[in-house]
């Protein structure tokens, strides 16, 4: 979510605490390559965690410290990991499970 706020903020679409996000939670779930369940029990963890506010397409962050681990007093941010960089496309042309 930071990274999304970060590319945003490069663009002049955000501001440092909040970020207009029109995608809802299956959306997030696709892109993210996890269920909709699961991505709404993540979402409901940060929001309940106080660590974000996630309404009317507004992501609001609202503890930056505690949403970007540090590790050695530096934030970490995402690196796609290769399976997930580019979608798997079986030899028929089709994805699975479409």
């Amino acid at each position: 979510m930071l990274d999304l706020r970060d590319r945003a903020l490069a663009r002049g679409l955000s501001t440092e605490t909040s970020l207009r996000l029109p995608l809802t939670q299956s959306d997030l779930a696709d892109t993210l390559g996890i269920s909709p369940v699961h991505t709404n029990r993540m979402v409901m963890k940060l929001q309940g965690d106080g660590l974000i506010r996630l309404r009317n397409e507004w992501l609001e962050i609202l503890d930056q410290p505690r949403l970007a681990p540090s590790h050695n007093g530096r934030q970490r941010r995402f690196t796609p990991h290769r399976s997930l960089s580019r979608r798997q496309v079986p030899s028929s042309g089709r994805r699975s499970g479409s």
